[in-house]
């Protein structure tokens, strides 16, 4: 699958991206190596070099296997791999801007991105009892909206959501 990799909405290369491995297997054209990952931007002129640093740094965007309640996540999200999410959220993480838009499509960083309305948590534990939401993404986390934060409380069944705090209006 053609991808370009992009800095939010600067494209900075474009290259052909294997979603089985999760490895990228030709470069097409660098655009603004400028607006790469510092790990990318320093290799110049040696293609093969340069397609092995990003696949791998690619694949260290992933979720690590050892994060806490991967396994409910994955269920939730109905994955299989954490490296599907990957797949799935155009290479998104929480940590950066980087992203990979399909070729010959028009979205924008704006429409994909994890924080796009301003009013995203981090749920990092939820309980009968309580609900432990911070914006800081060191644990176990969805980002979602207010309202959507609300929705899965409510599905839950168990939890008063009247009773939780910290959650704004």
């Amino acid at each position: 699958m053609k991808r370009i990799l992009m800095n939010k909405n600067v494209e900075v290369m474009t290259l052909e991206y294997d979603s089985i491995s999760c490895s990228f297997t030709k470069i097409y054209n660098v655009s603004n190596m400028e607006y790469a990952p510092y790990i990318i931007s320093r290799i110049s002129n040696d293609n093969d070099a340069l397609l092995k640093r990003v696949s791998r740094w690619f694949l260290g965007r992933g979720i690590p296997s050892w994060r806490d309640r991967l396994d409910l996540l994955l269920h939730r999200l109905n994955v299989i791999a954490p490296n599907e999410l990957l797949n799935k959220a155009f290479g998104l993480s929480l940590s950066d801007q980087y992203w990979l838009k399909p070729f010959d499509t028009n979205i924008k960083y704006d429409d994909i991105n994890f924080f796009d309305n301003g009013q995203s948590l981090n749920i990092n534990y939820y309980s009968e009892d309580e609900l432990h939401v911070t914006g800081e993404g060191r644990f176990f986390y969805e980002v979602r909206s207010f309202n959507d934060i609300i929705k899965v409380v409510k599905d839950i069944k168990r939890i008063d959501v009247s009773k939780l705090k910290g959650i704004p209006e």
